[in-house]
């Protein structure tokens, strides 16, 4: 089957395609480039009761690392949608997360959270690759031959005119699901159709190497995914500098059932690809490679070449007040924190059975309407401009 694709007309359609394009002229907006989140302000008497309440934002913008500040006005709310690893990052940096960790990084205590990220999920993925006896890969037609840098013409035009052709491939739109045993009761292995040969193992190394403008040659691959993994990795932070890139725990390959998931997929993507539709173009195997057959060293390529498929959730999930783990309400609120939710894939109780593109956008939504229920319930303007939310503090960027 052919899955559906954030696409227009052969372009990627993006979340700032789709929703922030309209939205850009709106009096209540503005959008700093360049710029990274480093902490959130808290204060525990900002909403005259004494709770702890955020305040602001800080942020660093440009090369330089300007230091800016968002200071929010009384009633004004936070929303989180940096992903689910950085929101996570962004909490702990700003002391909202499990005590003893915190404390260890050097960082006061501010609200202790302990599920603040844990429970990280991502789909694990590995590749069947092969050669091919004939010019079949995307990459064939989409760059000069001999070149591993110079776009074909004739794509390019084929593209610009009429959005079709190599470069409006989006490489792994074919596939299915399947169960790898009977007794499941739900899919847990995606399978993905792939028109290029890998270069490595790891996917993502191909693709850095595609960046790279690395040569590429004939083949073509199917993409093992366990899309519904046991394993849980976490977040944590290197140190107390914004900065210094967080640490990623555990993610993959935790739980033997993925592992399982993923042998049985490599099976069943070499029984595919030894169709006699494909005997014309079938060449030699490239990944895992034709000595590797019992489920031992299937195993240990498994876990040599594992990668992610691009599909992180759940460091920050919401849950059941008596769920010591969940750190958000069924509102995306941050318990323990006023004025702070988060609307992104760290929302996700557990990862999807599948792409989490479309049920991140879902939640975003869902967020968005919370947020507007609230304001009515508050008989606030839903249209009041971006002067009366927000108080930009000396050195944060204004509107020219």
């Amino acid at each position: 089957a052919r899955y559906k694709v954030p696409q227009r007309a052969g372009r990627r359609c993006t979340a700032a395609d789709g929703y922030l394009a309209a939205a850009r002229e709106r009096a209540n907006l503005v959008v700093v480039t360049g710029a990274q989140a480093t902490r959130l302000a808290l204060d525990s008497a900002y909403d005259g009761a004494g709770r702890l309440q955020v305040s602001g934002v800080e942020f660093a913008r440009g090369d330089e690392r300007e230091p800016c500040s968002v200071r929010l006005a009384r009633g004004g709310e936070a929303v989180l949608c940096a992903g689910a690893v950085q929101t996570p990052h962004l909490l702990l940096l700003s002391g909202i997360g499990p005590a003893e960790h915190l404390r260890e990084a050097g960082v006061p205590v501010r609200a202790d959270l302990p599920g603040v990220g844990s429970g990280l999920q991502d789909h694990p993925a590995v590749v069947v690759s092969y050669e091919s006896k004939k010019a079949v890969a995307a990459t064939d037609d989409a760059l000069l031959k001999g070149h591993a840098s110079l776009v074909n013409p004739l794509a390019m035009l084929r593209w610009l005119l009429f959005g079709r052709g190599p470069l409006a491939c989006a490489a792994c739109d074919h596939g299915g699901f399947v169960r790898s045993s009977p007794d499941l009761d739900q899919p847990d292995v995606q399978i993905r159709f792939v028109p290029a040969r890998a270069s490595s193992a790891s996917g993502m190394n191909t693709l850095i190497e595609l960046g790279r403008r690395a040569r590429f040659l004939p083949g073509f691959s199917t993409q093992v995914v366990a899309c519904r993994p046991r394993s849980e990795g976490r977040v944590r932070l290197r140190s107390a500098d914004p900065f210094a890139k967080p640490i990623i725990e555990g993610i993959h390959l935790g739980a033997a059932e993925d592992v399982a998931s993923l042998r049985h997929g490599i099976r069943l993507g070499r029984q595919v690809c030894a169709a006699a539709a494909f005997d014309e173009y079938r060449g030699e195997e490239v990944f895992p490679g034709a000595a590797v057959q019992s489920d031992e060293q299937i195993d240990e390529y498994i876990r040599s070449s594992v990668h992610s498929a691009n599909a992180l959730t759940s460091s920050c999930r919401m849950g059941d007040p008596s769920d010591p783990a969940a750190v958000l309400d069924s509102h995306l609120r941050v318990r323990g924190v006023g004025g702070l939710r988060v609307a992104d894939a760290s929302a996700m109780p557990r990862i999807i059975g599948g792409q989490t593109q479309a049920p991140t956008y879902m939640l975003a939504e869902r967020a968005a309407d919370i947020l507007l229920h609230a304001r009515l319930q508050a008989h606030e303007p839903a249209t009041e401009s971006v002067s009366q939310r927000l108080e930009v503090a000396a050195g944060a960027p204004q509107r020219g």
